[in-house]
């Protein structure tokens, strides 16, 4: 069923069971937060999730994860905010508020022992135990930001910027989970015309691993050996402003997935298919508005995506945004509505017995494994 946003959400849309107000909410003080501040991430772990993301204190935002309940029903923040005056080594005002907790991590994946392996973006590695611990790992040099993580099979590839040469692609390799780290350079698109096109996300099935910039024309990296070595590829002709939010192995295949704008209209969703040096931009309109913000595979193999958009902005009120899910048929698209409020869906992922999750900052959707 198609559901327009804005109209009735609904009880349960495309198997997705709603589960209002099961997420504890990432602010101190009042009840809205901008969207890339709360829950950014969900990592699969034994039976159910982690999230990682971000708390607001009400001075400044601070690292927060949110762990399940029994019944994988819930997600608090653990630990849990104190409503404590002094937040750390800050000076002044920015010195006061719950100095957050937990792995304050700009990229996760799932690390061994049902522990949760992340990368700050310093550069700094950090394995979150099962039992609450964070333990530092790896820090590397000439860092001047990571921006994705992907595990290719044993081995873990970071993405980012080197410091020299000055904002130079580069990944980070670690062939024992983070506590050693190799510095592996990334060719330069020789196509690209912006010093700025470095890579923003990253994904690996098997020891294949892709890699794209943000915005468009886009560079793509791609490695068969696990990010020991690459080759890059330019792709242009793409929509007008078009932002590519991740990257999703599907089969023996590649998804990149964003927006694009359109003119005088809400964005439009962007998928580009295919494999490293065979790419093409797929045609969405089946998909309808929304750009999609978030993706994963379900126990079929097949693609769920997670979209957003954004109703017209009233004067003096909070931003609000609607929610939407797609899910892959074997001939088409199918669309449904999350709802519209000031707190959107963020994050989306596959469970271990093949439920999908997806979380926002106050609730929860979960399709059973069987939908």
């Amino acid at each position: 069923m198609l559901v327009g946003c804005g109209k009735a959400e609904e009880s349960a849309p495309l198997g997705f069971a709603p589960h209002p107000g099961a997420v504890q909410a990432p602010w101190a003080h009042g009840d809205w937060v901008p969207e890339n501040v709360g829950l950014r991430d969900l990592v699969p772990v034994g039976d159910c999730v982690v999230g990682v993301g971000t708390y607001a204190n009400g001075y400044r935002n601070v690292s927060a994860n949110w762990l399940p309940d029994a019944g994988c029903a819930r997600l608090d923040i653990r630990p849990a905010p104190d409503g404590s005056a002094g937040g750390g080594d800050f000076a002044g005002e920015r010195g006061r508020g719950w100095p957050g907790g937990g792995l304050a991590a700009t990229s996760v994946v799932a690390g061994p022992a049902d522990s949760v392996i992340g990368v700050y973006e310093s550069g700094q590695f950090a394995r979150l135990d099962r039992t609450g611990e964070v333990v530092r790992l790896a820090k590397p040099g000439n860092v001047q930001r990571v921006t994705g993580l992907a595990r290719a099979g044993g081995m873990l590839v970071a993405v980012g910027t080197a410091e020299e040469p000055a904002s130079s692609p580069i990944a980070w390799v670690s062939t024992d989970d983070g506590a050693t780290v190799a510095e592996v350079p990334l060719p330069r698109d020789p196509a690209s015309t912006h010093a700025t096109d470095l890579p923003w996300s990253v994904a690996a099935a098997g020891s294949t691993v892709v890699a794209v910039t943000f915005g468009s024309p886009l560079s793509i990296w791609s490695s068969t050996d696990a990010g020991r070595t690459w080759t890059v590829e330019h792709l242009d002709d793409l929509p007008k402003s078009t932002n590519v939010k991740g990257v999703l192995p599907v089969g023996d295949r590649w998804l990149l997935f964003g927006s694009a704008e359109a003119e005088r209209g809400p964005n439009r969703p962007v998928l580009i298919s295919g494999t490293p040096g065979d790419w093409r931009l797929d045609d969405t309109a089946a998909l309808g508005e929304g750009g999609i913000v978030a993706a994963t595979v379900d126990a079929r193999g097949l693609p769920v995506l997670l979209g957003r958009t954004y109703l017209p902005h009233v004067p003096e009120q909070n931003q609000t945004y609607c929610s939407t899910v797609w899910t892959r048929t074997t001939t088409d698209w199918a669309r449904g509505s999350l709802g519209c409020a000031q707190q959107p869906a963020t994050a989306i992922t596959t469970l271990r017995d093949g439920r999908v999750v997806i979380a926002g900052n106050r609730d929860l959707w979960i399709r059973p494994a069987s939908a």
